[in-house]
């Protein structure tokens, strides 16, 4: 992570996490195409600082149900 980072949406039901395709056969260099659009938000703009406190406060709610 930089000052970009991405979100993903899990359905908790089937536990299927959605992402965009990949479009590459090549297993080698899967992780460097990576779509730009799922890094939009930019921590260090105000959008993005209250998405990223967001997810902090739900990951610290998820941790009280361990």
């Amino acid at each position: 992570m930089g000052m970009t980072f991405a979100t993903y949406k899990l359905d908790k039901p089937s536990k299927h996490v959605t992402l965009a395709k990949i479009l590459s056969t090549n297993k080698e260099m899967i992780q460097d195409l990576v779509p730009q659009s799922w890094w939009r938000h930019e921590i260090l703009e105000p959008a993005g600082e209250a998405i990223f406190l967001e997810i902090v406060e739900d990951i610290k709610a998820m941790s009280f149900n361990i």
